[in-house]
């Protein structure tokens, strides 16, 4: 990545909100004001309000320091940038037009480059700029009027800008006189809102809203979007080329909980929230150069060979080979068997695809469960070794008819055999191709590195750590070990975690933790992420939401500044709200894991159903108090009185307002739940989930929560 950028805006330093409210500072713009930076001076305060709790005197003096802070930017304090480039709009009136290029690998994501260029520069300034086609704009006598060329435009060419050579996603940002060139790499046939897509003329404009005008993104929708109020934009000097490193920033969006319309009350609040997601990700540069959906590989292989080769699968403790407790889509595989490997070779040759070429070895959903003698053998047991883990193993086999099918944690990691069994299937696939890659998982009891088992950089691993509640130092310690650990095999890596699961709609923040780990990941060898999964409670997690997806575009970001950014779109309410956020991370700090499988324990004695990330609910009374939501609506009191007066900033406040109300009656219909099924009146079932209903389909169409998600989770104990 070359990347140089001198004097980089014309307008203020901060420019103001949509109310003309608040100051935003722009990240890689550094302004003077009276010698310190006025981004680093907040963020300061945000890391020390972070380490100690934010009393009411501290609060009051946090937030004299911050209004003192706006009103100094806004009283003209800020420096004069060295260099200006050209102006685009001048006090309310453009003076400059919008070129799109007349021939493009993909003309729907020129398009919309355009009008996400428009659309922001309106609401920043109130000016429209006109857009143009090239063909349209050569027409022009005017020729040396000042414009934003969107695309590879035959001036963009003229210039010597060239994007052919560079990755799917990489994008040129450069002023050339009073020329500003935004283009990328594109490709595809579909909009934009399809992550397949290659739109790097999109993110080139993205850059620059960033960058230039100081917008930002916090969550899906309009509500969502800062951007500052100015009445002058200019080009800046620009000269900066950017690939994109990462093979694909995933976040997964509409997998099992999150699809479908179940919830909502109208298709119309339904597709608004999905397109307005898909959008936000978009902004957020969350998208896939790449190809990798490298599924389960082995989900249809008892129905394949369950009677032709059951040497292909696990060796239980009873002597067979079959799945356990007889679910037969969640087989393992005994990994030490040669003739697997040329079966998964076998099957690699006949779907092999340009858009997956690598050879899938992805286990199912499950732990490896076989005990045969050579698998136990590459385990790195010796023979009596093997001898004692297959007496505790079929002992915990035994009693697994009156326990969870946990007897699989007797046999330890399993993370050599699965490293060995990687292996293999490389060498068989190398007489093939001699370049051949094989993609798997690190998953269950094969998730910690192996020890003494060399790979390569044509291994490539999936690390699907169990990163959701509680996220407690133990759980960052490990994800972090496992990335140092698999890295240092010489596997290529994947961050694939679970990140977001386990909250449900509850208030939680978990930003700080969340965005240095994924930074972490992303110092150790991962070549992509694949996060699972977008829930949706943006009232809710917010700060986190919006930290993971910056922490993948910018992983050496401070994630405190990140935490500014989303807290300053608050205006005169930000160090309320930062208050009201902290107050949660600090109701969940004292949640260890041994206390969380303690509840779980509890919990699954009362009622033997699963409990897991699909129904954290059930449980969350134990945690979240009615004092704790008290004190939850009293900061947000607090919050709702320093915006009065700044209605953008009051409706942000109300949003939140809303994902606290949702999680309240939540809690409400699950105890109402409980009494009625021990005997209680289920009409105050019927009443509490009627009056959620009610709430959520009032509330909809400002987006505050994927509704299908939590409705998708609270059917599962419930009921439709």
């Amino acid at each position: 990545m070359f990347r140089r950028v001198a004097g980089a805006c014309c307008a203020p330093a901060a420019g103001t909100d949509r109310t003309g409210k608040q100051k935003f500072m722009r990240r890689e713009n550094v302004i003077a004001v009276t010698g310190t930076d006025s981004r680093l001076l907040l963020s300061r305060h945000t890391e020390l309000a972070d380490r100690r709790p934010l009393s009411p005197r501290r609060l009051g003096c946090v937030r004299l320091v911050l209004l003192a802070l706006v009103f100094h930017l806004a009283t003209g304090a800020a420096a004069e940038p060295v260099e200006r480039g050209f102006e685009i709009v001048r006090k309310g009136k453009s003076v400059a037009s919008i070129i799109k290029a007349d021939i493009a690998e993909n003309p729907k994501v020129i398009d919309d480059a355009a009008n996400e260029l428009r659309y922001h520069l309106e609401l920043a300034t109130g000016a429209k700029l006109p857009i143009l086609q090239e063909r349209e704009w050569k027409a022009i006598p005017r020729r040396n009027e000042s414009a934003i060329h969107v695309g590879p435009t035959g001036h963009a060419k003229s210039a010597g800008i060239d994007v052919s050579l560079m990755k799917p996603n990489g994008f040129i940002m450069r002023t050339d006189g009073n020329q500003l060139f935004l283009l990328g790499k594109d490709g595809g046939e579909d909009t934009p809102l399809h992550d397949r897509v290659s739109m790097g003329t999109l993110f080139a404009v993205y850059e620059f809203l960033e960058q230039q005008v100081g917008v930002r993104w916090l969550w899906p929708g309009e509500l969502g979007e800062f951007i500052p109020r100015q009445e002058t934009i200019c080009s800046g000097t620009w000269d900066l080329s950017e690939d994109v490193r990462l093979m694909q920033r995933q976040w997964q969006f509409e997998t099992v909980p999150s699809a479908g319309k179940q919830g909502w009350s109208t298709d119309a609040a339904w597709y608004k929230h999905k397109t307005d997601t898909y959008r936000w990700l978009r902004r957020q540069r969350i998208s896939r150069s790449y190809t990798l959906d490298y599924g389960e590989a082995f989900t249809e292989y008892w129905q394949r060979y369950q009677t032709s080769h059951p040497e292909y699968f696990n060796l239980l403790p009873n002597g067979r080979r079959e799945p356990d407790a007889q679910h037969p889509g969640h087989v393992s595989m005994c990994q030490s068997e040669s003739g697997l490997w040329k079966q998964i070779v076998d099957d690699w040759k006949l779907h092999r695809t340009t858009m997956l070429p690598w050879v899938n070895c992805c286990p199912n959903d499950t732990p490896n469960k076989c005990v045969c003698e050579k698998c136990l053998a590459w385990d790195g047991h010796t023979v009596a070794g093997q001898t004692s883990v297959l007496t505790r193993v079929r002992e915990a086999y035994d009693r697994s008819a009156l326990t969870p099918q946990d007897w699989y944690r007797e046999l330890g990691p399993v993370s050599n055999r699965y490293a060995r069994y990687l292996l293999s299937v490389q060498n068989e696939a190398r007489k093939v191709d001699p370049e051949a890659t094989v993609i798997g998982y690190a998953y269950e009891n094969y998730m910690r590195p192996p020890q003494r088992v060399p790979l390569n950089d044509r291994v490539v691993v999936m690390l699907a750590n169990y990163l959701s509640f509680p996220y407690d130092e133990e759980i960052s310690r490990e994800l972090r070990s496992d990335c140092e650990g698999w890295s240092a095999t010489g596997a290529r890596l994947i961050l694939r975690p679970n990140i977001t699961y386990g909250w449900h709609n509850l208030p939680a923040h978990y930003a700080d933790r969340a965005g240095a780990d994924v930074q972490f990941a992303l110092s150790h060898g991962v070549i992509a992420t694949d996060l699972d999964s977008l829930t949706g409670q943006w009232a809710a997690q917010g700060p986190s939401l919006y930290v993971i997806a910056r922490a993948q575009l910018h992983p050496r970001q401070p994630v405190a500044e990140m935490l500014g950014d989303y807290y300053r779109g608050f205006g005169p309410a930000a160090v309320d709200v930062r208050a009201y956020f902290d107050h949660w991370k600090a109701n969940l700090a004292g949640l260890s894991r041994d206390r969380w499988n303690e509840i779980a324990a509890e919990s699954l004695r009362l009622d033997p159903g699963m409990l897991n990330f699909r129904t954290f609910y059930t449980v969350a009374a134990k945690f979240y108090s009615p004092r704790a939501f008290a004190e939850g609506h009293a900061l947000l009191d607090r919050a709702a009185l320093a915006a009065r007066g700044d209605d953008l900033a009051s409706r942000r406040v109300a949003f939140l307002r809303a994902g606290l109300r949702d999680a309240e009656l939540t809690l409400a219909v699950q105890q109402a739940f409980v009494s009625m099924r021990r005997g209680g009146d289920p009409a105050a079932f019927q009443t509490a989930r009627a009056t959620l209903f009610r709430f959520r389909v009032e509330n909809e169409p400002i987006l505050y929560s994927n509704i299908a998600y939590t409705t998708f989770c609270e059917n599962q104990s419930w009921g439709p």
